[in-house]
């Protein structure tokens, strides 16, 4: 959704939508305890006064779980282990 979300802020709907789709081939179901670790990951950024929405707390818990580095670009997160920040 995110990732949709900024190409339409960048791109006309339809190529929005063409990128969107090409990403979303994808991407990986996550196990249904992530919920668990999302919610503990967000309650600890929140404790670090750090934003986190529910679907960065998500996906950064799934590519914990999958042992995979979580890319963002969220100023929130720099610092944060497992963590690779771009801009």
């Amino acid at each position: 959704m995110e990732v949709y979300v900024t190409l339409l802020r960048r791109l006309d709907k339809k190529e929005a939508l063409k990128f969107a789709k090409a990403v979303f081939k994808h991407v990986i179901d996550a196990p249904s305890e992530n919920a668990f670790k999302a919610a503990e990951f967000r309650r600890w950024m929140a404790g670090e006064k750090k934003d986190c929405s529910t679907v960065d707390a998500w996906g950064y818990s799934a590519a914990k779980a999958f042992s995979i580095k979580f890319l963002t670009g969220d100023p929130a997160f720099k610092n944060v282990e497992n963590v690779e920040f771009v801009r």
